[in-house]
């Protein structure tokens, strides 16, 4: 019987870490042969000092997660980094403002660099990012800002998610910050090249209907692929 406990551990082992300011800071250290390196609750300096001490072993990102205000004295880090077959080349950035986005998308996408995670915090109205980009061709489908809502407003993460299907994408990462009053969304679409179905109808899950439908999804032979928890506790 799988439990939420697993639901969420094997979610969080498999897309990122659900971590929240005040748990111990806690560091899962590589030793020989290790495969991961980890760590959360975790200042910007520190996150940095830990990132660039892993990618000298040959580690590269595969979760981060920001959380706190967004700003530099004030937010803190999660992140899972693991060593691949093959060593990928990776450029991060772990605080962005919105109004920065933009520029350092563009200026990536010449490089032929995209995003392969995007993690965020603080209000819908002026988020701060962490972004980790890999090379990708094609440049990966990007949207920031998006609400909750019906399908036919275009502003929406469920219009968002049925355009990206239709385009042959999948989703590859998402983000849920703001507040409970102004919930915002970010997400990463990639090409689905195995042709997977695929869906994200939980969006703003209390624990309840979370367990619900990870239920209704097993029943049908669906798993968890990714999962996110905003501050007020829905997924």
């Amino acid at each position: 019987m799988t439990t939420r406990r697993d639901f969420l551990r094997h979610g969080a082992a498999a897309a990122g870490a659900i971590a929240f300011k005040g748990f111990p800071c806690l560091t899962a250290l590589a030793g020989p042969g290790a495969t991961f390196f980890a760590w959360h609750n975790k200042t910007l300096d520190e996150h940095i000092h830990l990132r660039d001490t892993s990618s000298k072993l040959g580690y590269r990102f595969r979760s981060v997660s920001i959380y706190g205000d967004g700003n530099a004295n004030s937010s803190y880090f999660a992140a899972v980094m693991i060593k691949r077959p093959v060593v990928v080349a990776q450029r991060d950035w772990p605080l962005v403002a919105a109004t920065e986005l933009q520029g350092l998308f563009d200026a990536q996408a010449k490089d032929n660099f995209g995003p392969v995670i995007l993690a965020a915090c603080g209000s819908a109205g002026s988020p701060t990012f962490s972004a980790v980009f890999e090379p990708q061709k094609p440049i990966p489908l990007v949207r920031v800002g998006m609400v909750s809502g019906d399908i036919s407003n275009s502003k929406t993460i469920q219009a968002m998610n049925s355009q990206a299907k239709q385009l042959g994408l999948m989703m590859s990462w998402a983000a849920s910050y703001g507040d409970a009053n102004h919930p915002s969304f970010a997400a990463i679409w990639t090409p689905n090249l195995d042709n997977t179905s695929w869906n994200c109808e939980g969006v703003l899950d209390a624990d309840a209907a979370c367990q619900q439908r990870f239920d209704a999804e097993v029943s049908g032979w669906c798993r968890p692929s990714f999962v996110t928890l905003n501050q007020d506790s829905r997924f």
